[in-house]
């Protein structure tokens, strides 16, 4: 692998340029066997503004249409208690083009949506606090609200749904009531609420403000037979909730415990079953790569069967993704493990058997932000570093096909 530093606004400074060509030698020591692989193949990049007081918190990564990569994610900015909408584009060969920081979109809470060059995410407008769906052009990068929601407050999750989009979000006026809104197109079709019983201020405005540590794993979606959930609060727990998607009317709960014991991630697949991660009461992450859970019904999220990882950070940040390495169909977990690395596990979508697993990052303190599977059979992982221990800042990883195919090639042996 290639590793190399870029850092987008250049400045000479010599402490910095000592800082810098330590990280680079930490990063480059133990792969300089494979530097004969083409850069747009494989690399390891740092970006870098020079600016001490910002921070960056990527969350999504996508690729374009001209091979290279669009970062989604948040920055903070003076005088706001929100981290505004962050967007940097890169090349196949991970060189930085061009990056942008929001003056108006805040807390980002969908993934990118889309392909090609055309994107959207959903995100919270900062004077008016309502729900915005946003859309850029991966060749400029600057976003414009395609459809604002005023009265969708505080939205803690979105995404795209057959026939339309879904967010939750927290109603502002009744404070004990969760609620989830179907849009169709730049309309409402409808919205339902689902009762609390308890006042969770403390907990919404500490998430989108990002002074929650851990963050709350707010989601939502739909499942391969077009049943919507949400994973959020529904009396008095953190619940993974199914709802009719014809009026939002709940069907079955997968229930946490309280706030803290509950589902970290989920991801639908063909079949009926789904791939799942959670916390334990103590914040230990447990994987279910191929969990039943039925849409109908009450169950328990700690019944559910699985391996817990014990080298994964507590309450730890989880990506889910389904794709092909080498012919092999998998689900890809992506995570933060307790010594700063960022912990890629492949498991086979078929059997659900662990095929392989890969860490990333050395020397400095790094944290996983979003992957996505590549158009050349690889991986692209967004993460964040914290450069000199105290400085976050957006890194990207991009394993070739061969590197991906090695993760799992042990296990198919």
């Amino acid at each position: 692998m290639i590793h190399s530093f870029y850092h987008p606004i250049l400045k000479t400074h010599s402490f910095r340029a000592v800082l810098f060509l330590s990280i680079l030698c930490c990063l480059a020591a133990c792969d300089i066997k494979n530097n004969k692989i083409e850069p747009q193949t494989s690399f390891t990049k740092i970006y870098d503004n020079g600016d001490f007081e910002r921070a960056y918190y990527p969350l999504d990564i996508r690729q374009t249409a001209d091979s290279g990569y669009v970062v989604m994610g948040m920055a903070n900015v003076e005088n706001s208690d929100f981290l505004a909408a962050y967007l940097m584009k890169i090349d196949k060969a991970g060189q930085f083009k061009w990056e942008h920081i929001s003056d108006r979109f805040v807390n980002p809470v969908s993934e990118l949506i889309g392909s090609g060059n055309s994107w959207r995410f959903f995100c919270m407008d900062k004077d008016n606090l309502g729900t915005h769906l946003v859309q850029f052009d991966a060749t400029a990068g600057i976003p414009q609200s395609v459809a604002a929601f005023e009265k969708l407050t505080y939205p803690l999750a979105a995404s795209a749904v057959p026939g339309g989009n879904l967010v939750l979000y927290w109603d502002r006026e009744d404070k004990k009531t969760m609620k989830l809104a179907r849009l169709n197109g730049n309309g409402i079709g409808w919205t339902k609420g689902y009762d609390i019983f308890e006042d969770v201020e403390k907990q919404v405005i500490e998430q989108v403000t990002h002074r929650r540590k851990p963050q709350i794993p707010f989601m939502a979606g739909a499942t391969a037979g077009g049943q919507l959930y949400f994973n959020g609060f529904n009396n008095f727990k953190l619940t993974l909730t199914f709802v009719s998607p014809n009026d939002g009317e709940e069907t079955g709960v997968l229930n946490g415990t309280r706030y803290e014991s509950s589902v970290s991630q989920v991801l639908p697949l063909p079949g009926g079953k789904f791939a799942v991660s959670r916390y334990k009461e103590d914040g230990e992450n447990v994987y279910s790569p191929l969990a039943d859970i039925a849409a109908t019904g009450t169950a328990t999220a700690k019944d559910l069967p699985g391996n817990q990882l014990p080298e994964l950070s507590r309450y730890a940040r989880v990506a889910i993704r389904r794709g092909t390495i080498g012919g092999t169909n998998v689900i890809l977990y992506a995570s933060d493990t307790k010594n700063g690395q960022i912990a890629l596990f492949a498991y086979d979508e078929t059997t659900g058997k662990l095929l392989g697993t890969k860490y990333l990052g050395a020397g400095n303190a790094f944290e996983m932000g979003g992957i996505t599977f590549t158009q050349d059979g690889g991986i692209a992982v967004a993460g964040r570093i914290f450069v000199a221990g105290r400085f976050p800042r957006i890194c990207v990883f991009k394993l070739s096909p061969s590197e991906a195919q090695a993760m799992i090639g042990a296990a198919k042996e």
